[in-house]
């Protein structure tokens, strides 16, 4: 086009402009796809999440996982179904809670509560935890608690996690706690505290009331 334009000179003229130019694009291009930015290949963050949890998990636990994402409450779910049902893992309680869920305010008063109130979650309507309501909610020997929190990294998304996540985790002792930080195309935080529940409280007996003096 420029050659009839401008005349023969940029029949030659053009290729030296346009040949470095697809070159330079074309290098930007796999420079982009094999360098640390969004569009590398990698394994999917959530994988990292799921294996560091699955070292975890051991008969009578109680799981929390608190969300700020409503993608996050299935995938997490999805990933952990099989060692959920895993029989050398059960029972498990996994509970998909946010401040406003039904669980989770009767479980910051008692975590033991919440296997009696994971029947109103999703994951135990429409999976194959649903089997496993009637093993959890007989079960009373919990010994173990991880609650799991999920946010973005923003301060809204942020406030009020640490105090949400101390709400139930004061119930326990030998706390652990790993960050999981967010990662190229994965920008989810994840903070995981993994806890001995305390002996559950047993009220007092008459016997045990101590005598109150007589005036």
């Amino acid at each position: 086009m420029l050659s009839e334009i401008w005349g023969k000179p940029w029949r030659f003229l053009a290729p030296c402009i346009e040949i470095p130019v697809v070159a330079c694009l074309a290098l930007a291009s796999i420079h982009q796809w094999f360098s640390t930015r969004t569009m590398r290949i990698a394994e999917p963050g959530e994988m990292e999440v799921h294996r560091t949890i699955q070292k975890m998990l051991q008969p009578g636990t109680l799981m929390f996982f608190e969300y700020a994402d409503h993608y996050m409450p299935g995938r997490m779910t999805y990933l952990l179904l099989d060692d959920l049902d895993r029989p050398e893992n059960r029972p498990i309680s996994w509970a998909v809670v946010n401040a406003i869920h039904p669980v989770f305010k009767p479980s910051t008063e008692n975590p033991r509560n919440a296997p009696k109130l994971v029947k109103q979650s999703l994951e135990y309507r429409w999976s194959k935890l649903r089997h496993h309501l009637p093993e959890i909610e007989n079960f009373s020997n919990w010994k173990k608690l991880i609650f799991i929190s999920e946010r973005m990294p923003s301060t809204k998304d942020s406030e009020g996690f640490d105090d949400r996540m101390a709400m139930i985790t004061r119930h326990c002792i030998n706390h652990k706690e790993t960050l999981l930080p967010s990662k190229v195309a994965f920008y989810h935080i994840f903070k995981i505290v993994e806890c001995d529940l305390l002996p559950e409280a047993t009220p007092a007996t008459a016997s045990e009331t101590p005598a109150q003096p007589t005036p």
